[in-house]
């Protein structure tokens, strides 16, 4: 009987530099060497010495695999997680072994992670499984940090069966700590390394050294959890530290009771080994278990945290006040650490080395576009801290040159990047794009029909953002759209968000008549457990949009308080202390608020273009505070006849567009009988243009679709609607 194998994985970093370890086992030590023979040699001798954490088992088959698996990465924002909309492909290396007892046993190297199964054919499974599960809890830096030591190599070696094994089973405690939580040695595979931040991790460092919990404390993307990482793999395996999070300490509760039993062994469990754990959303112990704070899991633990237990998190400072206020006490146990933002000498060398880095892995980043970058997240994303955020997008745009077979990050790059995530066009990006008012001013008026004082307003708005002059801790504009309805509000709001952010996704519409009761503003801004409302939840999704405030003279004034934070800070932070930031958004609130009811209603020639919104009535309604932050009132004139006529044209220029005609190359053309006709039924004295689409589908249509039902051949043409004594002909 041939002796079991003994799988190596192994890494050469340099021309006479390998790096090893013992393949599927859980904590195996590295190993470096100058060949592979000597990785080799020395993973045998650890074993011979006894120094590694278990006994090989007896593998009778092992291979390697490299699978490419589709991602969603997390994206961190207002010190929330929300899922990133985009999936990226992760190369995945798996090394596949079988045991002498038929059992199949499994290493996801990239996240270190080993597990037994059946049946082989769920490998793939399996894998795929895991790896999109802990996708997402993974920002898009840190999936990219997996992926950056080169591909391994899987050396076979043998270990001789004459050695009697003596059993080492991990002890109970450890078995039921690694069903709860991850044991961390230090970074994930790949991690570049922390810089300039020496001081910092020899105080985490002193602290886990100690005896007591600690919360490292700073803004997002300040490195806390990189100092975290770097101050573990420095501790060897003197203090075992397991990372989880507050949900999974209680998953396996089912019945009244058992959280606390569950927790209870925990704390035992952790005695036993003389270990730390690591809580990666400490505030959510205030919102797990119980059905408050004070019946929490946090307020459970308080007693064992004076009697040992050792906790470790990392918060905001406006998480850190929210727990105070929530939980008087909880955090009296914990040492307070702090992060400082770095200066920008110490950002420059992390971003110079970053790119040697880089560069030696193959793609080299231009300097043009690493400080387009830098301008870019300086200017856009201020919710988050340098060096985090550089760092982030940096590796995402060199994983894209990657998966794009470039080798090199430039400014173009960037760009294209950053067009992407915010859905902003290049124009407003590039300080080397001119923009044409008269060019954006026409585009607008083709839009936004008979209201050249909106079209004015957003020209406005536009320019000044592109030139860099708006008020960065506020947000992009905010506009009042006053005027009777069907005149054009929305569709105003539907112009810029689709020049400026992309489209209709990047509107984020809010009915204000569903707000009038006070406890309906929870729906809207969120819960006091936590959970986000509609608009918060939105504008997480969405940092670059429009934001549109439907009939806001029909809201609860208690709403006008959380308005006023928005529009004054640029911020709105939730009773957590999570932040929602409202400065890459353009707010827009509308109301039928001034409109005279004799102005001009209906159709005329002309019709005044000042004199029928009462600015009166608006600012008598509206408080002064609220008043005073919006930047512009943009008054919505009642359509006069030519007005109406153009938008029911570009309403039927739109039908050409919809699938069942563009698909057979067809274009509608419209006789003067057919737009009077539709003009003269779609328009009304109080609604305005409204029911116009509706008289659209009804009159053309309907008629163009009976007559393709009955025509199925035609394709590539021009139909033509008339109106012949009183009925639509398509022809």
């Amino acid at each position: 009987m041939p002796d079991p194998l003994l799988p190596i994985l192994c890494w050469k970093l340099l021309p006479d530099l390998y790096v090893g370890r013992r393949a599927v086992t859980d904590d195996a030590p590295d190993v470096a060497r100058s060949s592979l023979s000597g990785v080799t040699a020395a993973v045998k001798q650890a074993i011979e010495r006894g120094d590694d954490l278990e006994e090989p088992e007896e593998i009778e088959e092992v291979r390697l695999l490299r699978m490419i698996l589709p991602v969603r990465p997390s994206e961190e924002r207002e010190k929330g997680r929300t899922g990133s909309a985009h999936t990226l492909p992760l190369p995945v290396d798996v090394v596949h072994a079988r045991l002498a007892s038929g059992i199949q046993l499994a290493e996801i190297v990239n996240f270190r992670h080993v597990f037994r199964f059946l049946d082989a054919t769920t490998l793939e499974t399996l894998v795929t499984h895991f790896v999109q599960e802990e996708a997402g809890h993974l920002s898009v830096d840190a999936l990219f940090q997996s992926g950056l030591l080169p591909a391994p190599t899987l050396e076979i070696s043998h270990v001789p069966r004459r050695r009697k094994l003596s059993a080492r089973p991990p002890p109970p405690s450890l078995e039921r700590l690694g069903a709860i939580a991850e044991k961390v040695t230090g970074p994930p595979p790949g991690w570049p390394g922390v810089w300039e931040r020496a001081a910092e991790i020899e105080t985490v460092l002193a602290a886990l050294s100690g005896r007591g919990s600690f919360v490292v404390t700073g803004p997002p993307r300040v490195g806390r959890s990189a100092i975290l990482y770097e101050a573990v793999r420095r501790l060897k395996k003197t203090t075992p530290v397991f990372r989880t999070r507050a949900q999974r300490l209680v998953a396996g509760a089912k019945y009244l009771g058992q959280w606390q039993e569950l927790c209870e062994q925990m704390v035992s469990d952790l005695r036993e080994v003389d270990g730390v754990l690591w809580i990666e959303d400490l505030p959510a112990l205030l919102q797990t278990g119980g059905r408050g704070p004070s019946d929490s899991v946090a307020a459970y633990l308080r007693p064992a945290l004076d009697e040992g237990l050792r906790l470790i998190g990392e918060v905001t400072p406006a998480q850190m006040e929210a727990m105070r206020g929530r939980l008087p006490g909880f955090l009296d146990a914990f040492e307070e650490i702090r992060i400082a933002p770095l200066a920008e000498p110490a950002q420059a060398e992390i971003v110079q080395r970053l790119s040697e880095l880089h560069a030696r892995l193959g793609t080299r980043i231009e300097p043009r576009g690493a400080r387009l970058a830098r301008r870019l997240l300086d200017r856009f994303v201020r919710t988050e801290q340098f060096p985090g955020k550089l760092v982030n997008l940096l590796a995402e745009a060199v994983a894209r040159a990657k998966r794009d077979g470039k080798d090199t990050v430039d400014e173009a790059g960037v760009l294209a990047l950053f067009t992407e995530r915010t859905g902003m066009p290049p124009i407003l990006l590039d300080d080397r794009i001119p923009l044409d008012p008269v060019a954006l001013r026409t585009w607008l008026d083709r839009r936004i029909l008979g209201q050249p004082e909106a079209s004015a307003a957003l020209v406005e708005v536009i320019t000044t953002f592109k030139a860099g002059l708006n008020d960065g801790a506020r947000p992009v504009a905010t506009l009042l759209l006053a005027g009777p309805t069907g005149v054009g509000k929305t569709a105003t709001a539907r112009a810029l968000a689709e020049w400026c952010f992309g489209g209709d996704t990047s509107l984020v519409r809010i009915d204000m008549s569903e707000c009038q009761h006070p406890e309906q503003i929870a729906r809207l801004i969120g819960n006091p457990d936590g959970e986000p409302g509609e608009l918060v939840r939105k504008v997480r999704e969405r940092p670059f949009s429009v934001v549109l405030f439907d009939e806001i003279e029909k809201a609860h004034p208690v709403f006008f308080d959380s308005l006023l934070s928005v529009l004054d800070q640029g911020t709105l932070t939730d009773a957590w202390g999570r932040v929602t930031d409202f400065r890459g958004c353009v707010i827009l609130l509308t109301t039928n608020l001034g409109a005279r009811r004799g102005a001009s209603l209906g159709f005329s020639d002309s019709r005044p273009i000042g004199g029928d919104l009462d600015r009166a009535a608006i600012r008598n309604f509206f408080r002064p505070e609220l008043i005073n932050r919006l930047d512009r009132i943009v008054a919505f004139h009642p359509l006069d006849t030519a007005a109406v006529r153009r938008i029911a044209e570009r309403e039927i220029e739109l039908l050409s567009e919809r699938p069942g005609l563009a698909g057979r190359g067809i274009r509608l053309l419209c006789s003067d009988a057919i737009l009077d006709r539709v003009v003269r039924a779609g328009f009304d004295p109080q609604l305005g243009a409204r029911p116009l689409q509706r008289v659209i589908e009804h009159v053309i249509v309907a008629a163009v679709a009976r007559y393709l039902l009955s025509h199925p051949e035609v394709s590539d043409t021009v139909l033509v609607v008339e109106d012949r004594d009183g009925e639509v002909v398509v022809g």
